[in-house]
């Protein structure tokens, strides 16, 4: 039972994150508003560069945005083991892969939180902040 008791704290500990990827709408569930058939991952786990085997994430994050060299529209539900902002949700420009997007990117810590319909509402409205500039 003592050798037991470790590894369901742990378990206990991991995060749940819905995982998917959609490049122009590729993946309609993955798309918002977001299909209950999306993949979960639990215990999300991911690699660490340096080390070996997979260590369980303490984030789950939406990254949605539109890639500034062609307008191709990108979204990603995943975990990570490190915030990807310094606040819950950033919108605006970023840099992904080395290409330039404006959207938003938004980090939580709660089972299952990276759907945030809310992003969608902050994604228009950064977009078209960004676009009245011009």
């Amino acid at each position: 039972l003592f050798s037991v008791s470790p590894l369901v704290v742990l378990d206990c500990e991991a995060i749940a994150c819905y995982s998917c990827v959609s490049i122009n709408g590729s993946d309609p569930k993955c798309e918002d508003p977001m299909s209950a058939s999306v993949p979960l991952d639990r215990p999300c786990r991911q690699s660490v560069a340096g080390h070996e085997g997979l260590f369980y994430a303490y984030y789950c994050s939406k990254i949605k945005g539109v890639r500034q060299s062609d307008g191709r529209s990108l979204l990603i539900r995943h975990c990570s083991m490190d915030k990807l902002a310094d606040i819950p949700t950033h919108c605006g420009q970023f840099s992904l892969d080395e290409e330039l997007y404006s959207g938003c990117i938004a980090t939580c810590t709660r089972d299952w939180c990276n759907t945030s319909p809310m992003l969608d509402h902050l994604f228009l409205l950064c977009f078209l902040g960004n676009n009245l500039k011009e």
